[in-house]
């Protein structure tokens, strides 16, 4: 679905593709979601159509889904109970033999490294399972790749010439990830000490792999020091000092 088109209803018939099933889904996230919040009800639409590509595709074995927030039971935002019922709709809907909470998989920061082991086991053995984590958990270096089950093994797409024998790992069969929003510290007013070192190592970070310029990086952090100088004004003169010596 495409942002700029109104959610209404009808946003759910790429879902469904029954009428009545669409009139429960949006009622359903309507109710689910505390606030009139046109982002999060879109949010669990963007999710259903993709755990509804990974359901009806047999060639899918493997499905990870990034998002930016972790889906919690009793979460306002983001409920996983609320996926659970749709997912479940959507895998009676469509004739899949899938179990839904045996089917998905929240990889997040609690005992990720065991969580990560078993998620490679299980895909490794053939299972289907669509994962569901997070920018900040996946995170760069995270190689997310698993043995190569044995029923698939005549089936790889190989690529950079690779030889056929040389493979012994593969890549997720699909991916969705939600558009980004607020990945870096929001600069506004009673900007906490914690989010403004936050904000300043977030802005190096970005630098230092050169999505930032070096003239970008010193403008955002002289906007980060203004920002929070003018909930603490101590800090003015240490400011002062970085910029009148040209280390800003």
């Amino acid at each position: 679905m495409d942002d700029d088109e109104a959610y209404s209803v009808d946003s759910w018939f790429d879902v469904f593709e029954d009428d009545e099933l669409c009139n429960w889904a949006f009622e359903k996230i309507k109710t689910s979601v505390s606030e009139s919040n046109d982002y999060n009800q879109r949010r669990y639409l963007r999710i259903a159509l993709a755990y509804k590509e990974f359901a009806v595709h047999d060639d899918i074995q493997s499905f990870l889904c990034v998002l930016t927030k972790h889906p919690r039971s009793y979460d306002s935002q983001l409920n996983l109970d609320t996926l659970y019922d749709l997912f479940n709709l959507i895998l009676k809907k469509y004739n899949s033999s899938l179990d839904a909470r045996k089917s998905v998989v929240q990889l997040d920061g609690a005992e990720y490294d065991s969580k990560k082991d078993e998620i490679i086991k299980r895909l490794s053995l053939g299972e289907k399972i669509f994962v569901i984590s997070v920018y900040q958990t996946i995170g760069a270096g995270q190689n997310l790749q698993y043995p190569i089950p044995s029923n698939l093994s005549n089936e790889i797409v190989k690529t950079n010439g690779w030889k056929k024998s040389g493979i012994e790992e593969k890549d997720f069969d699909a991916i969705y990830i939600d558009k980004p929003t607020n990945i870096l510290v929001q600069l506004g007013e009673n900007l906490s000490e914690e989010d403004f070192v936050k904000y300043l190592f977030q802005v190096d970070f970005l630098q230092e792999y050169s999505e930032l310029s070096i003239a970008d990086c010193r403008a955002h952090i002289k906007k980060a020091f203004k920002t929070y100088i003018n909930g603490h004004i101590a800090l003015e003169a240490l400011y002062n000092r970085f910029l009148h010596s040209g280390e800003l």
